[in-house]
């Protein structure tokens, strides 16, 4: 609707509303908000209408209103990503259990966050102030992994503490590959998972084996 295919925010202010806002008069006081104070505000969603959709977008274009809907796309693997999100970002969340309602909110109790940065794949946030929450929240993560013994669990749980690490790096792969991609996506998880392994056991020196040919 804004023909941009990317938004690079700084110091931008944030709301995690855990449900679908289906009228744009559940967030009118907002709009007006940030419209008169030219803020530019990252509303993240379970889903939103078309009308608050194109609204936000037509007051995009005009330049009279800065702000970006994201919506979450539901998954097993997302059950808490609305929270992790929240935490990362020190923002205003809001569900069936917090008392809170949009209608209720205030602008000026919004946090900012130093950087967020959005397109149709991803959404990457970098916010040192909030650096610490985030540590103990993959820590206690971590902690459930270790104690879990559901395979399936402990593997939603990795990627959740993925999703909250910043040390983290997105391969893609090329459609020039065409046949082979499938190939390569296994030779490169192999070597991932290899270099993982060494990390955090080290490496053995093959010499000390004896004979054993294990080429």
């Amino acid at each position: 609707a804004t023909r941009s295919e990317n938004f690079l925010f700084f110091d931008s202010k944030t709301l995690v509303y855990d449900g679908v806002i289906e009228t744009v008069g559940e967030i009118h006081h907002l709009l007006e908000s940030f419209s008169e104070n030219k803020l530019s505000l990252f509303l993240v969603a379970r889903g939103f209408s078309n009308d608050v959709i194109n609204t936000l977008a037509v007051n995009y274009n005009r330049g009279s209103l800065k702000i970006i809907p994201a919506k979450l796309l539901f998954s097993l693997e997302s059950i808490n990503s609305l929270k992790d999100f929240a935490i990362a970002c020190d923002s205003e969340y809001i569900d069936s259990n917090s008392g809170k309602s949009i209608s209720g909110l205030d602008f000026k109790d919004f946090k900012s966050v130093h950087h967020i940065e959005i397109d149709s794949k991803k959404c990457s946030v970098r916010n040192p102030r909030t650096s610490k929450n985030v540590l103990s929240l993959v820590f206690r993560i971590n902690n459930q992994i270790k104690l879990s013994e559901i395979e399936d669990k402990k593997e939603i749980l990795r990627k959740r503490v993925n999703c909250l690490s910043g040390r983290k790096t997105t391969v893609y792969l090329g459609e020039h590959l065409k046949n082979s991609k499938g190939i390569t996506k296994d030779r490169l998880l192999s070597t991932v998972g290899i270099l993982n392994t060494i990390s955090r056991h080290g490496i053995l020196n093959l010499k000390d084996i004896g004979e054993t040919n294990l080429k």
